[in-house]
Formats: structure tokens, C-alpha cells, sequence
């Protein structure tokens, strides 16, 4: 009788295992064909990592932003620099403020290009 029990046991658990592996198969997205241009590297989770080893890095997004809007870091606050392919061009996304200015920079992540430059007064809100 323990025998047939644990046989059950087993039999159950085994089911319950297949059973969840197949559904998390089934629900894992799987990357499109074009996912794999300009350095994107495919996962098995259906995300994708970027070969940033060809990019300027985040820290010369920073000091190149600086020296766009003529500024050294000394009160400088960074709100966000983010690396965004936009079109198909990578690019690092820097935002920060001065003082009661913002800042809203784009620079080509392959070779530093400055690709938009706003800044304006903060609004307070």
C-alpha cells in the first residue's frame, strides 16, 4: 500500500512539473528576425542585450553633455542618462538640471555626435 502511495506521490508531482515547464514555454516571447542588427543580442527570457562595447559609455555621455551646455560638474544634479536606440541609432539620453535650468540632451552613442540640445528654465512644478 506505501508502495502504490508514493507511486501516486511521484506520478503527481512529475505531472505538476511537465505541466508548469510547458505553460512557461509557451508564454516566453520570442524575438523577431530584425532584433539581431546593430548589436542586439537575443535572450532566452525574449529580452534583448545590447553590445554597448562599440559605445562611448555612459560617463562620456555625461561630459560631453557638460561641455555642450558649458558647464563644469560642480552643481550639477543628473536626473537620468539612458542609453535609447531611436530609429535605429543609438544614443544616451542625458537629462540634469542647474541651478533652475533643465537640460535635455541626445548624443550618438557610437561617436559622441551631439544630436538635440534643449534647455530651459525649471517651471516649479
Amino acid at each position: 500500500m506505501k508502495k502504490i502511495l508514493v507511486s501516486i506521490m511521484v506520478f503527481s508531482l512529475a505531472m505538476l512539473l511537465l505541466t508548469a515547464c510547458g505553460s512557461k514555454q509557451n508564454t516566453v516571447p520570442m524575438p523577431d528576425a530584425s532584433a539581431t542588427a546593430d548589436g542586439i543580442m537575443p535572450q532566452a527570457t525574449g529580452k534583448t542585450q545590447v553590445d554597448t562595447s562599440k559605445f562611448i559609455g555612459e560617463e562620456k555621455a555625461k561630459e560631453l553633455a557638460l561641455k555642450r551646455a558649458e558647464l563644469g560638474a560642480d552643481g550639477v544634479k543628473f536626473d537620468r542618462v539612458e542609453l535609447d536606440n531611436d530609429d535605429g541609432v543609438w544614443q544616451y539620453e542625458v537629462d540634469f538640471r542647474h541651478g533652475d535650468i533643465e537640460y535635455d540632451i541626445d548624443i550618438n552613442a557610437e561617436n559622441g555626435e551631439i544630436l538635440s540640445f534643449e534647455k530651459e528654465r525649471d517651471s516649479g512644478f
